[in-house]
């Protein structure tokens, strides 16, 4: 049977993540995942919240106007972290995203999922 490739984002801005709630649900809801999927699971976790990404560069924001490649061969290395995203969210069978609500909306840090895009 073909293994499950689980993508984990957590967003928790906690220094002690291991004990934020959306975290722990987040561990456990791919613990369930693996248990039902009766596959071996492959995970990958990618924790913005301890290691926020980066702020879009002038580059960056140049190269998602500019047609494809055309952005690549420009501003490749600009490009590095919103590839490296791309490459995981392609990667992933599955993809949980464990974000804590603060004032009824989610973490900041969290918001920045849609960074990964990049004219292809």
């Amino acid at each position: 049977m073909k293994q499950l490739k689980l993508l984990l984002i957590e967003s928790s801005p906690r220094k002690a993540n291991a004990n934020a709630t959306s975290g722990a649900l987040g561990r456990r809801l791919v613990e369930a995942i693996s248990a039902r999927s009766g596959r071996q699971v492959e995970l990958v976790e990618r924790n913005i919240g301890a290691q926020p990404l980066p702020a879009m560069s002038a580059e960056y924001a140049e190269s998602v106007l500019l047609p494809p490649g055309e952005g690549a061969a420009r501003y490749g290395d600009a490009l590095a972290v919103s590839d490296q995203l791309i490459a995981e969210l392609k990667w992933a069978d599955v993809v949980v995203i464990a974000s804590p609500v603060h004032n009824f909306t989610g973490a900041r840090v969290a918001q920045a999922v849609d960074r990964p895009c990049a004219a292809q």
